[in-house]
């Protein structure tokens, strides 16, 4: 499979070019990605879910991935995309990070792992691979290890805490806390969410 961007409506492919010009573009990549392999689907990755006009501006996308950070649950989005589209979709971004930033906040192992236990098995519950009836083809946790080099304000020899809180996101605290992410820490050190994943997985 073919992918085209990531949460270009978000970022205009880092070029800043406006949204309309990312449908066109993403439309045209899509297409002669087919032209030029028709063997493989071509899918996309939105930030959350595409209204019906983009869905309709980018025909040559087979699937569409989509980026949702809801808290501890997707909510009605699996049940909106499947009265959106027919056409095969996918979580490609998903989790919690590991610090707490509500009170005076701190590293928070637990709330993390039982964001990646519940938002897990959700996808497994409407999942195509078990379900017949099943609305999602799957997901990808996000992410494998911290990154501290995101927070643009702090340093890059140190975890740093900042974060961005746009009225929704991760569990428990609503705050992306970007340098956190990972289910096991900057030394590879596996954590609780590691294992909570692990267990879902296991045959």
């Amino acid at each position: 499979m073919w992918l085209v961007g990531n949460e270009w409506n978000y970022t205009g492919y880092y070029t800043g070019v406006p949204f309309p010009e990312a449908v066109a573009r993403t439309e045209r990549i899509a297409a002669s990605l087919k032209a030029l392999d028709p063997s493989r689907p071509v899918a996309t990755v939105y930030g959350e879910l595409p209204s019906p006009e983009t869905l309709a501006a980018i025909p040559s996308v087979d699937a569409w991935g989509i980026n949702s950070y809801r808290g501890i649950g997707f909510g009605d989005l699996f049940a909106a995309w499947s009265a959106r589209s027919d056409k095969p979709m996918f979580i490609g971004e998903y989790g919690a990070d590991a610090w707490d930033a509500r009170g005076g906040g701190r590293e928070n192992l637990e709330a993390q792992a039982e964001a990646t236990r519940t938002l897990t098995q959700a996808i497994l519950d409407s999942s195509t691979a078990r379900h017949a009836d099943g609305l999602v083809l799957g997901g990808a946790i996000f992410e494998w290890n911290d990154e501290w080099w995101k927070d643009g304000a702090g340093s890059l020899d140190a975890h740093d805490v900042g974060g961005v809180a746009p009225g929704g996101g991760p569990h428990p605290d609503a705050t992306f806390n970007e340098e956190w992410w990972g289910i096991v820490d900057i030394d590879r050190r596996p954590r609780p969410a590691y294992d909570a994943l692990r267990a879902l997985y296991r045959p």
